[in-house]
């Protein structure tokens, strides 16, 4: 039988300082890969905390695809008036991608376009039928 020793927080901190910095060799890397998969250990859905992808994470880098594409300079629809609407409001500062409606969520240009802030809402709110509901912040 083990006998399991309760180390106190300051111990605790003068090994963490101890072993800060230091790396393992790559036998004992290997050693614990191969413990770790003959205990079964739970990753990806073996894990009771899995919860089926991360769709959050997906989201995220279609977001930052967006962004490397360059920066968001013009209203598509002021120029090319592919929406229902004209664009009424004058040169933003800010524009923003939307998803055009039917498309999914990718890593493609063409699912999207370039809105200034007024299209972005007028374009959400007639293809999407968002209801919009008024907030205090």
């Amino acid at each position: 039988m083990k006998i399991k020793y309760k180390f106190t927080t300051q111990h605790r901190q003068r090994i963490s300082a101890a072993l800060t910095g230091k790396k393992r060799p790559e036998e004992v890397k290997l050693k614990v890969s191969k413990t770790m998969k003959e205990r079964g250990v739970s990753v990806g859905k073996n894990n009771p905390m899995w919860r089926g992808g991360s769709p959050k994470l997906e989201y995220n880098r279609i977001h930052k695809y967006l962004r490397d594409l360059g920066e968001q300079k013009r209203c598509e629809n002021r120029e090319d008036n592919i929406l229902e609407f004209k664009c009424t409001s004058v040169e933003n500062k800010q524009y923003d991608y939307a998803l055009i409606n039917g498309k999914k969520h990718a890593k493609k240009r063409k699912n999207y376009i370039m809105l200034c802030p007024s299209c972005h809402k007028r374009y959400d709110k007639t293809y999407l039928n968002f209801k919009r509901v008024k907030t205090k912040i």
